[in-house]
């Protein structure tokens, strides 16, 4: 799972779920057939807007910029 956050702006890939650990990637909420959230953290502290649907072009964006930094080796997912 990853996450990314820019500005107010937090996004955090293949989950609906709460973030915490479960078990492998591929079970319950968690895996790549799963959308993510995003929020607002400027507006919505606690993050319990999820804005995904409402903001593709800032799902959008983000994932592109998260894209770019595993490319240059900036990232890599939990538990690697």
């Amino acid at each position: 799972m990853f996450a990314i956050r820019q500005g107010p702006w937090k996004l955090v890939l293949e989950t609906k779920g709460s973030g915490g650990w479960v078990g492998p990637r591929d079970s319950g909420p968690f895996g790549p057939d799963k959308p993510g959230q995003l929020y607002n953290l400027d507006d919505d502290p606690y993050e319990k807007k999820d804005l995904w649907d409402k903001r593709p072009d800032v799902v959008e964006r983000l994932k592109k910029l998260l894209e770019k930094y595993e490319r240059q080796g900036y990232s890599r997912p939990l538990g690697s």
